[in-house]
């Protein structure tokens, strides 16, 4: 088992990361798409969009700090992934009131907060699912 210090600092390796590529999106004059929508551009009344992120982040807070004893490297990893995504789009909603979003992908745009929530997401069904078959 990897150290606790190890998610903490990978989690803000991930944020940091996130927030460069957007940065450095913005400077470098590529195309940008400032998302003021919910996740995936759904509209979604903004009391609404803040109370779910709300209740979403709490949700996995709780749940990983019930089960944290419990969880291996690559759920640790996973959850890390998922939560430093949420965290680094969440706080840049709050500062700016949209997402930077910059990768076109099968025609949406995503940034890479996006990926870490959906990579750590399939680690954590993938992960599972495999470990069941084994």
């Amino acid at each position: 088992m990897r150290s606790n210090y190890f998610y903490v600092v990978f989690g803000i390796v991930l944020i940091a990361v996130d927030q460069l590529t957007k940065y450095a999106a913005t400077h470098l004059g590529w195309p940008i798409f400032l998302n003021d929508q919910f996740a995936f551009s759904l509209p979604v009344p903004k009391f609404f969009m803040y109370s779910l992120y709300v209740l979403i982040e709490a949700g996995i807070i709780y749940y990983v700090a019930r089960t944290y004893v419990r969880l291996n490297d690559r759920e640790r990893v996973a959850w890390t992934m998922v939560l430093a995504g949420s965290i680094s789009n969440i706080v840049e909603r709050l500062i700016n009131g949209r997402v930077k979003d910059f990768i076109p992908l099968l025609g949406g745009i995503l940034n890479l907060a996006d990926f870490f929530i959906l990579g750590g997401v399939a680690i954590l069904l993938f992960g599972n699912f495999y470990l069941k078959k084994s």
